[in-house]
């Protein structure tokens, strides 16, 4: 599986964090109060476990559609809902924030005007996925014999290089609504309530 990097604004913070730690230490034995550096503190250190749980608690799946006899966009779905359309020779990639088993679907009337009369074909087809805290899936619509289509999961070689082909146009991405989740809610009004508890001041003996 693909290894994400933390993000400079997360590093950003891992460091104003270390520096705070360092400041607070100096004003301790300099004799100073730590109510005001502890106010400061603390919701850094919120931050950084909010943010890297949101960043990198999430699965991303490349998508693609090539198909050499393609003469219909294919409505795609994810969990039986309507996301978005995928044309000839594009790709897309897709950030999941869900877990656990997901399933990607089409099912679809393609007419071919081209033919004499005209040949209605129905295109079904579905790839049932296990979404996991920074999965990666590498997930193709190709042929399946001359008037069908199917999913196909590549590995992660053969992804990486089929993704960088210059033969597909890049799309716009698309990102899954992230919602809290009660316990989540319940956890960041506790939080909340923490922090605007009166501190109790501590004296430092000379």
């Amino acid at each position: 599986m693909q290894q994400y990097k933390k993000s400079d604004s997360v590093m950003e913070a891992v460091n104003h964090v270390k520096n705070s730690a360092m400041e607070a230490d100096t004003i301790s034995k300099n004799g100073r109060s730590s109510r005001s550096l502890m106010s400061r503190i603390i919701p850094m250190v919120l931050f950084l476990f909010v943010f890297y749980g949101f960043a990198f608690g999430q699965s991303t799946i490349y998508l693609l559609y090539d198909y050499p006899n393609s003469i219909c966009p294919v409505p795609v779905k994810f969990n039986n809902q309507d996301v978005f359309t995928m044309t000839f020779k594009t790709k897309k990639v897709c950030t999941l924030y869900s877990e656990g088993k997901a399933i990607i679907s089409f099912n679809f009337p393609c007419v071919n005007n081209y033919a004499s009369p005209p040949i209605t074909y129905q295109w079904a087809d579905e790839i049932q996925l296990t979404l996991s805290k920074n999965s990666v899936h590498y997930i193709k619509i190709r042929n399946k014999g001359w008037n069908d289509l199917k999913f196909e999961e590549l590995s992660e070689k053969d992804g990486k290089k089929e993704f960088a082909k210059k033969k597909y146009r890049a799309t716009a991405d698309y990102k899954e609504e992230y919602i809290e989740s009660s316990s989540d809610t319940e956890k960041k009004g506790k939080e909340s309530q923490k922090s605007k508890a009166p501190a109790t001041e501590t004296k430092i003996e000379e």
